[in-house]
């Protein structure tokens, strides 16, 4: 794959609306390769800047036109299928003033292994789901950012099961007692 059918591809990719994508997307563009190859290509294309690595298997274009607003959770999205995960903890307690701190990385609870993920976009944390019969129960999916998110009252016994920023909550439901 030489530098020129990769960014013709990119730019194909990029007018269709796909800012990121992956090997095997890669692989149908360049079929006439072998996998070996593809993955010799991408490295020295990454290397030279021409392509952001994400996390592997997973690229992105960046002179991208199309890199939508909410980067990482369109990366969470291509990691992971919409309907087994759901912003919560940490991140969505922030978003829901429970806390005051905003974390550094976008929290999720899912039915799949816990993992954590740096990327050159920021920092995704799936954590594993003690209970997978409810776990889309009392979420709501957010169009804009096309993710699952958990209500405020669903993100308070997240915190507690997970024991996760617990200290930080219930420091702010002192200060509101306090204040009023």
């Amino acid at each position: 794959m030489d530098t020129k059918s990769l960014l013709q591809m990119m730019n194909e990719f990029d007018r269709l609306g796909h800012w990121c994508f992956t090997i095997a997307n890669i692989r149908m563009y360049f079929c006439e390769e072998s996998k070996h190859t593809t993955l010799i290509s991408l490295s020295r294309h990454v290397k030279r800047g021409i392509l952001v690595r994400i996390t592997k298997g997973l690229y992105a274009n960046p002179r991208s036109t199309c890199r939508p607003l909410h980067a990482l959770e369109s990366i969470a999205r291509h990691l992971r299928d919409v309907g087994t995960f759901y912003l919560s903890l940490e991140k969505a307690a922030s978003e829901y003033s429970l806390i005051s701190q905003v974390p550094n990385r976008l929290t999720f609870v899912s039915a799949k292994k816990s993992r954590i993920l740096y990327t050159p976009y920021g920092i995704i944390e799936f954590t594993k789901v003690k209970d997978s019969d409810s776990l889309m129960r009392d979420c709501v999916f957010d169009r804009s950012r096309q993710i699952w998110i958990a209500s405020e009252k669903k993100v308070i016994d997240d915190l507690y099961k997970y024991n996760r920023a617990v200290d930080l909550y219930e420091e702010e439901q002192e200060k509101e007692k306090q204040w009023g």
